[in-house]
């Protein structure tokens, strides 16, 4: 079956979301089993797999990323300029079409912004020097130790 030409924009962006959607599944599925391998193991339970931390620095990275993209298909943000007149109206139309969902975990940048811009959190805790030691990924529900600087932090219970 072809795609109307006055719909093929639409159809597109469309099938863009859905692959996004589709590796925020598949990476989140794959989340859940890894949350649960290292609940399982701060109970003292080997389930004999292997979870490890960069994997689901991994996986969240995938999750991030395609909630960002999917942020920027559907909604202008800060951008400006003869550009922001024709997003405008693309996201407007993809909005219409989607019947206006309230996607507040894609709106929210909090998260996004902690793991993207990584750089600066790092030069400001360097600069107030109230560090003495650093974990490249935390993967537990505990917090780490007073003093110690987590640049991934994944916390199986939530």
């Amino acid at each position: 079956m072809s795609i109307s030409n006055k719909n093929f924009s639409v159809v597109i962006l469309l099938l863009e979301i859905n692959i996004q959607c589709q590796m925020i599944v598949r990476a989140g599925t794959r989340l859940l089993e890894c949350a649960e391998h290292w609940n399982l193991l701060e109970q003292g339970i080997d389930d004999g797999k292997t979870e490890p931390p960069i994997e689901i620095v991994a996986l969240c990275t995938i999750c991030l990323s395609a909630a960002a993209s999917i942020h920027r298909t559907l909604f202008l943000g800060k951008r400006a300029g003869k550009k922001a007149i024709r997003i405008q109206k693309r996201c407007a139309a993809l909005m219409s079409i989607l019947d206006h969902p309230k996607l507040p975990v894609i709106n929210s940048i909090d998260v996004r912004n902690s793991w993207e811009h990584l750089d600066e959190r790092l030069d400001d805790l360097l600069s107030a020097k109230s560090y003495n030691s650093y974990s490249p990924v935390h993967t537990a529900a505990k917090p780490p130790n007073a003093g110690t600087f987590v640049f991934r932090h994944f916390d199986p219970k939530l």
